[in-house]
């Protein structure tokens, strides 16, 4: 017998192994080394830690955005709404909320937005409901909605670094609700006003920073075709902004009062308490707001960290370190770094690693679980998904402020949070903005790489930084192709992320990244990968949605045994070049989300290839009709999938061999083409479905 090839595979793989040891072994050590420095953490932090954990989370959580906790902001609300609905010459006429980090300015434009896109809610609106009796017997604000006053509405918030281009751009793809990819002004404005010519509309402009007289005249420009009433409504912090871009005059948004602060606070951390309970600490929760310099976000954000307290020690353990505080030190953030120093150690790296984003970035929950998932920031807890833990922590650090929903049903941190996420992560982040690189003063583990206008991208910048961990860009960016030696140089990657830039194909040697948790490559002009991705034993997330010229899979895709999420393109408006699906996919039985699986007649791998996965979210099953063996369907077990959440289109062409159809609970399917050859015995909860027919 030939023992060679047996005894070289088996030193191959062994030598994988070693090989992955002995990255784990040599990073450990540093990564300890530095994770107290990094984190600032202090040997008292959470010594007093209220009982809340990432476990406790409560369900408000989750909720959408809720007037009840905007707390006293009635008259504000209602002086905006009344320079919104007051008649002026020019068109559009721009109001500005201009007041400090952490007032509550996008609370506001929100609460004042929803106005005008809700029809009467009676007493709840625009005057929130209050957390305490302070405010009994005070009526609405305003009576009714105005849910017609408006042709259009759109809200747009805006990076911090932001182009005319961009800025046109959002506003586009708002009122169409689809992504425009023409980068032409020209291109942008006229159909811009196409879309609003003779259309009276509100556009809420959040987070403008942009200071130049020249950014806001061409901005303005195709703005000026929608009809009189025409609004817009802008958030800033700048003074400038607000002197410059003002046509109706609106003072400058103050700070809450005291017992305004006090309700709020009140109402995050003691809800549903007794007014016994509420009594005994009350008077050390007014000391506490006292320092919070009227900001909501601050109130909020020291509620969050003793939710259920009713513990006097520790209440008064936070007021003393509010008191603590310099008593001309009037800035939010250090009332901010409290609530920071009160998180767990795991919440802390969490919420530190989201110093990645850009100011103003939106961003998805799933995205950001699978995010601190690769980077090993979850930590795993008995027989619990890895999702479920680290859907508690986004949830908890939700609860606290450090996030918060984008008009877009999407998350943003506030900006003054992204200054404290960028404040306590200096010394192992590294960003380079606009090919300009900010070199932090520790050794950086994360790289971020921001290029808002298209520019090039030089990776060659990041040789010098071996130890990075996560390499992300952001923007359109152009990098041409990836340096071949670029992975031999970071081998220590547990995250890549070059979505939405121009690459079309990866080098062999990221094969080499051992580590590598998260491979992103989201809107890429990928067309394949090479076979030797299919080596990245830690792989959980390999996201590949919108590339739509992407037309095979490697062949050894079924030995990514950790894969947990492959994210494959969804869109049925366009169409997709993949093929076919690579042999063995049922095998990766870890794997929790595919969002799209292609049927080929000569294919070694058929439907009823998922018949061992426990799927959730969406699936595009695309090209049934070239489904040979109608006992494959039946074999992938569909109707065993509960975690399924939609399924929109079932069928592209008819299928001749297709006798019966049975559908249920199919909520979101809109669409079945004619199928003369089929008996449709049953149509159950298939809502749309019904009423399209």
């Amino acid at each position: 017998m030939d023992w060679g090839k047996p005894l070289s595979s088996l030193v191959s793989k062994l030598g994988d192994q070693v090989s992955l040891v002995d990255l784990w072994t040599k990073g450990f050590g540093w990564e300890i080394a530095d994770g107290r420095n990094n984190l600032q953490l202090n040997a008292s932090d959470g010594s007093m830690r209220a009982k809340s954990s990432p476990d406790s989370v409560p369900p408000s959580a989750v909720a959408c955005f809720d007037r009840s906790n905007v707390v006293g902001r009635a008259e504000d609300c209602k002086r905006i709404v009344g320079a919104l609905t007051t008649e002026c010459e020019t068109v559009p006429s721009v109001i500005p909320i201009y007041g400090v980090a952490g007032v509550g300015k996008t609370a506001l434009a929100q609460l004042v937005f929803d106005h005008f896109s809700e029809k009467d809610r009676g007493e709840n609106h625009p005057n929130p409901k209050r957390p305490s009796g302070d405010d009994k017997g005070k009526g609405p604000a305003v009576a009714v909605g105005d849910a017609g006053y408006f042709d259009l509405k759109i809200w747009v918030s805006l990076p911090k670094v932001c182009d005319v281009i961009t800025a046109t751009k959002e506003i586009v793809d708002d009122i169409t609700k689809k992504t425009c990819n023409d980068r032409s002004l020209n291109i942008l404005h006229h159909r811009l006003k196409e879309l609003l010519d003779g259309k009276k509309f509100l556009l809420v402009l959040d987070n403008v920073w942009a200071e130049d007289s020249g950014f806001w005249d061409t901005l303005r420009a195709p703005l000026r075709y929608g009809a009189k009433g025409s609004k817009v409504l802008i958030t800033t912090r700048s003074k400038v902004v607000w002197s410059r871009m003002t046509t109706q005059p609106v003072p400058p948004l103050e700070g809450l009062c005291e017992s305004d602060c006090w309700a709020l606070l009140r109402g995050v951390a003691l809800p549903h308490r007794e007014e016994t309970v509420v009594s005994n600490l009350e008077e050390i929760g007014r000391k506490i707001v006292s320092r919070c310099q009227g900001s909501p976000l601050a109130a909020k954000s020291i509620g969050a960290i003793l939710y259920g307290e009713t513990d006097e020690e520790v209440w008064e353990s936070i007021r003393q370190d509010m008191w603590a505080l310099e008593e001309n030190n009037n800035e939010i953030l250090s009332r901010l770094m409290i609530s920071y120093r009160h998180l767990t150690y795991s919440l802390k790296q969490c919420f530190a690693y989201c110093s990645l984003f850009p100011y103003g970035y939106e961003f998805d929950r799933d995205e950001v679980v699978q995010m601190w998932i690769a980077e090993g920031l979850v930590q795993r807890n008995g027989m619990t998904k890895p999702e479920t833990i680290g859907g508690r922590y986004f949830d908890r650090l939700l609860w606290g402020s450090f996030f918060e929903r984008s008009h877009k049903q999407k998350y943003r941190m506030p900006s003054l949070i992204h200054d404290l996420a960028r404040l306590v992560s200096k010394n192992e982040l590294l960003i380079v903005e606009d090919g300009v690189l900010h070199d932090p003063p520790g050794r950086p583990r994360y790289a971020s790489l921001f290029h808002p206008k298209q520019s090039t991208v030089t990776l060659e910048k990041l040789y010098a930084y071996e130890r990075l961990r996560t390499l992300r860009l952001y923007g359109e960016s152009k990098l041409g192709q990836v340096p071949k030696d670029l992975f031999f140089k970071l081998k220590w990657l547990r995250l890549l992320d070059l979505s939405n830039s121009d690459i079309e194909e990866l080098p062999d040697s990221v094969g080499d990244l051992l580590l590598l948790g998260y491979l992103g490559l989201r809107g890429t002009g990928i067309r394949r990968l090479p076979e030797s991705v299919s080596n990245l034993y830690n792989l959980k997330t390999l996201e590949l949605s919108e590339c739509d010229e992407l037309s095979e899979l490697p062949r050894g895709t079924s030995k990514l045994v950790n894969l947990r999420h492959l994210g494959l393109h969804l869109d049925w408006e366009k169409d997709a070049d993949l093929n076919s699906m690579p042999p063995g996919i049922g095998r990766l039985t870890s794997l929790q989300t595919l969002s799209r699986f292609t049927v080929a007649a000569d294919s070694e791998c058929n439907i009823g290839e998922l018949k061992d996965l426990n799927l959730k979210g969406e699936l595009c099953i695309s090209k049934l009709e070239k489904m040979t063996d109608a006992g494959d369907a039946g074999a992938a077990n569909l109707m065993e999938k509960t975690n399924m959440l939609t399924l929109e289109k079932l069928f592209e062409v008819e299928i001749p061999t297709l006798r019966e159809l049975n559908l249920f609970s199919c909520p979101k399917l809109r669409e079945l083409i004619p199928l003369p050859s089929t008996t449709i015995r049953e149509i159950i909860d298939c809502e749309l479905l019904n009423s399209a027919s």
